[in-house]
């Protein structure tokens, strides 16, 4: 199963409960830090191992989330270990995205009727799930295929042998 964290402000729970549920419709498991009570255990520790741990990363980037510091901490930790790949910024319309997110391609939504936005998440996930899926059947093809050859060029190596 694939697992998206998703980054956000406290104060877009609402929204990312919206998100989350949809996510986990399709088999998608969404991790949000809410949902993991561990006490005792360092919060810091725990975002950083489900980080790790997944294969998205999505930010919810509302007014709320651009001023958050976790916000901007976790997406800074993604970066560092993932670089770009499988990052999904998710911005409210109207906001200019800054810091890291300056310059990005991202999916809109509107904070008054989110559904298109998170259709379109939803959409792109799945997409990206199917091309991994077909690299993944790619690769284990050829994989196989160089099996079956150096098996072959073994197998008429040793009749040659045997002449």
């Amino acid at each position: 199963m694939e697992k998206v964290f998703i980054s956000h402000s406290m104060k877009d729970s609402q929204l990312v409960r919206v998100l989350v549920k949809n996510l986990e419709i399709y088999s998608v498991e969404a991790y949000i830090a809410e949902r993991d009570y561990q006490p005792g255990k360092q919060l810091s520790q725990k975002i950083m191992q489900n980080i790790d741990t997944s294969n998205y990363f999505l930010v919810v980037y509302t007014i709320d989330g651009e001023d958050s510091i976790y916000v901007q901490q976790e997406i800074g930790y993604w970066l560092g270990k993932k670089k770009f790949n499988d990052f999904i910024p998710l911005v409210a319309k109207g906001i200019n995205p800054r810091g890291f997110l300056h310059g990005l391609e991202f999916i809109e939504f509107d904070q008054q009727n989110p559904k298109l936005g998170i259709a379109n998440v939803i959409n792109y996930v799945n997409q990206q799930i199917k091309i991994k899926r077909k690299q993944l059947l790619i690769d284990v093809g050829v994989g196989l295929g160089i099996i079956g050859l150096a098996t072959l060029i073994f197998y008429l190596l040793s009749k040659l042998d045997e002449d």
